[in-house]
């Protein structure tokens, strides 16, 4: 696991900073429509300093680096930071796990958590009663967390009633923890992906929701 943990971050960090050189163009001085950098942080590690690896160029989007910034963090469902006084971009991505299953209960005798029927796919018109999902979730920013679950349709489009989740949401006491939701009147109309996402709110991000990790379910077509 612990092997697996540090891949996923070796692979985390070299797709943030491979896009910023993507964006890089050619650099033989600074001009009026380029922003630069001077360090890039990831879950409060260093993995960029301009003084000490080449100057770091990004072009500019939208007029300003925040909207880079952001539109970065969307794209990897990260949470970024930007500092404009020292230049510098934090990146948080805790790591969270969910699971859809028609059934999570937990075992009055072991204490553990049972999933019964564990799926990834349904056919294009089935309605679910009801289907639950587990989240388990660790390298939180800070403590006392609030998060919680939104889904979306491959069309963007949400009739009122439907995917209705339980748990408004959960606060986590700690920077990790786990948590069940059930979702009702399930009715997967259109063919495509449904994301389930999860979110987080709390001091750091000025207690605005920010999606930080998904799941899909695919509707198939009959």
């Amino acid at each position: 696991m612990k092997r697996l943990e540090t891949l996923r971050r070796f692979l985390l960090v070299f797709v943030i900073v491979a896009w910023l050189f993507t964006w890089s163009p050619a650099r033989p001085s600074m001009a009026a429509n380029e922003l630069d950098v001077n360090s890039l942080t990831v879950n409060n590690e260093l993995v960029f300093d301009a003084k000490s690896f080449s100057r770091l160029w990004l072009a500019q989007v939208h007029d300003n680096t925040q909207s880079f910034i952001q539109r970065l963090g969307d794209a990897l469902l990260l949470f970024v930071q930007w500092d404009s006084t020292g230049k510098h971009v934090k990146v948080y991505k805790p790591n969270v796990q969910l699971t859809t299953a028609s059934f999570i209960g937990k075992d009055d005798k072991t204490g553990l958590i049972n999933i019964v029927g564990p799926f990834n796919a349904v056919k294009q018109g089935d309605r679910l009663e009801r289907f639950f999902v587990y989240m388990d979730v660790d390298d939180l920013p800070e403590k006392n967390m609030k998060l919680r679950l939104r889904v979306l349709t491959p069309s963007g489009v949400l009739t009122s009633g439907e995917f209705i989740v339980s748990r408004e949401e959960v606060t986590m006491n700690d920077k990790k923890g786990f948590a069940v939701f059930e979702i009702t009147n399930a009715r997967f109309q259109e063919a495509g992906l449904y994301r389930i996402q999860v979110q987080m709110k709390g001091e750091l991000t000025s207690q605005q929701y920010v999606t930080f990790g998904e799941k899909t379910i695919e509707s198939v077509k009959r």
